[in-house]
């Protein structure tokens, strides 16, 4: 095999244009002996997840949520991944009624642990 993939970013194969590697339509492509072979399919969904438009229309509304329960912008920045990480552990998310109102209420919550967390650790300090 002459062709070789060297990377992989934001769901598209990449390859060394030396290895004599192309794309086509239907994926990566490498030449081996003057023929051309299809060794991989990289297809981009048209359709973004749940989670993916979530982030889109509403991470700097979230994160602006979180600044303003806890006031420290790298905690409000954690945070808000880890609603996210927890929006995509839903086996069906295409359950959830109205996703917006649960993607507030997973962040609500966090919210409420954090406070609490704090406050033990204040009172471990007395």
């Amino acid at each position: 095999m002459t062709g070789a993939v060297v990377g992989w970013r934001a769901g598209v194969l990449g390859c060394a244009a030396s290895f004599g590697c192309q794309f086509c339509a239907g994926g990566l492509i490498y030449k081996e002996e003057g023929e051309f072979s299809c060794v991989a399919v990289a297809v981009a969904d048209p359709k973004p997840s749940l989670v993916e438009r979530l982030f889109t229309e509403h991470g700097a509304g979230l994160q602006t949520f979180f600044r303003r329960r806890i006031r420290s912008k790298a905690d409000a920045a954690d945070l808000a991944q880890e609603v996210y990480v927890r929006m995509l552990r839903i086996s069906d998310q295409e359950a959830i009624r109205n996703p917006v109102h649960y993607l507030y209420t997973v962040a609500n919550n966090l919210v409420k642990g954090a406070t609490q967390l704090a406050a033990d650790g204040r009172r471990l300090s007395k």
